[in-house]
């Protein structure tokens, strides 16, 4: 699952811990990547083969190379519209947030405009493979959301409802059921669980490279290597990027910059609550394990774990901001991590830590994205804050933001849910990442 290389942007602990309490004892430091970057195979530098000269104008201009940003003009090039660019910093695709994906894919949440994002997400990818060619390898395996508590559970109920008014089949687990179904797992302190089937996981560098070559084929512009530096203002209108390799004016300019989207809207005056936080994955090595569980939550201890490959991968949910973006990959935290993970499922007791990788996700106060129209900066598009939902909402972010680029509003799905201005932030103020021209 986890090839090992160099990466100077990464660093990556490599372990032979035993995941059983006591026994975490790290006995070296290696180097590895993490799975999304396998799209090296996609070309042999890596590279998309774009147009190497950054175009003087374009009608859409997209600062960000990761889901996000190429969902979006994977879109507008379906509606038509190929005069735009995508400006990424990095010499790779997706090598930001999108690059440290669990995959998961998840319909259960407690907003109805989540979910319908969601359920638009999951359509498009099942899909993908006969529209593009790429394989997300979905695995509808389902998430399992575990209630420790009557709160939590009177609370997984509620979304439950919504959930099915909406179309989807989640359904609410007693602590028998779930046993019941998954053996595996201990349900002694559990007071109950959602489930929903048709959720489940996959492979987020095939939906980024298979947004790419779509974009590519229909004659849109990717220019990997080319830092967005601020924004050309014209009043209060953004009219185009600065980038390293000098301007380009746009109609439209979309923020998609994933943890340096706060950064990016600043240069327009705008005042974000953006929070750019730190995220560990761990890996297993191979061991007998059932290859079928769902992604299960534990959502009063926070932490997740699924099959991967022949082993299992698992996290704790951080919400540990950072603003150097430092991705070394941390095990202080490991034990307690691993304390919670065989608690809930024995079977894990069995496995051996070999590795794992650090990331971004950027979180909102009320978890949810922001998208569409800036406010006070017209010609400024929002695609920011996915609180850890990209690779699930990417699809749908795509389809909504294009819609509204090429006609004025989003007709398939809403946009007002994730105005800007729910957060009420401050006026747009002169920036010094803008520049009047």
């Amino acid at each position: 699952m986890f090839d090992k290389g160099d990466r100077s942007d990464r660093r990556f602990l490599t372990y032979e811990h035993h995941l059983r309490e006591g026994e975490i004892t790290d006995r070296g430091v290696g180097a590895s990547r993490p799975p999304c970057d396998s799209h090296r195979d996609f070309l042999p530098d890596g590279k998309i083969p774009a147009v190497n000269d950054l175009p003087k104008d374009c009608r859409v201009a997209i600062i960000g190379g990761g889901v996000i940003g190429l969902s979006i003009g994977f879109h507008l090039t379906k509606l038509g519209i190929t005069d735009l660019v995508v400006l990424e910093a990095e010499n790779l695709l997706g090598t930001g947030s999108s690059a440290a994906s669990a995959g998961g894919l998840r319909q259960q949440f407690s907003e109805e405009a989540n979910i319908l994002y969601a359920m638009e997400g999951v359509r498009q990818i099942r899909r993908l493979l006969e529209e593009t060619g790429f394989d997300p390898e979905f695995r509808e395996h389902g998430y399992l959301l575990l209630a420790c508590s009557e709160s939590r559970l009177k609370a997984l109920t509620k979304d439950v409802a919504l959930q099915n008014r909406l179309g989807l089949p989640s359904e609410i687990l007693t602590p028998g059921e779930i046993g019941d179904r998954f053996p595996e797992l201990e349900t002694g302190d559990l007071t109950g669980a959602a489930f929903l089937e048709t959720d489940g996981y996959c492979d987020p560098h095939a939906i980024l490279m298979a947004f790419a070559e779509g974009i590519r084929k229909a004659g849109g512009v990717i220019l990997t290597e080319t830092e967005a530096t601020g924004l050309l203002l014209d009043g209060p209108a953004v009219v185009g990027v600065e980038t390293v390799r000098g301007e380009v004016r746009a109609d439209v300019v979309v923020n998609a910059a994933g943890p340096h989207g706060g950064a990016v809207a600043a240069w327009a005056g705008l005042d974000l609550p953006l929070r750019p936080c730190r995220r560990q994955i761990f890996c297993t090595h191979p061991f007998p394990f059932r290859r079928d569980l769902p992604l299960v939550i534990d959502m009063d201890h926070p932490f997740y774990f699924r099959p991967e490959g022949e082993g299992v991968i698992l996290s704790a949910a951080e919400v540990e901001e950072t603003r150097d973006f430092d991705l070394t990959l941390l095990d202080a935290d490991l034990s307690d991590l691993v304390e919670r993970a065989i608690h809930r499922c024995p079977a894990l007791a069995n496995a051996t830590i070999s590795g794992g990788w650090a990331g971004l996700r950027t979180l909102t106060p009320d978890g949810t994205a922001i998208l569409g129209p800036a406010p006070g900066r017209p010609g400024f598009l929002l695609a920011v804050g996915m609180s850890g939902h990209g690779i699930t909402h990417g699809p749908a972010v795509g389809l909504a933001l294009a819609e509204w680029i090429a006609t004025g509003e989003a007709r398939s799905l809403p946009l007002d849910p994730f105005r800007a201005d729910r957060f009420s932030p401050r006026p747009p103020a002169e920036s010094p990442g803008a520049i009047e021209g």
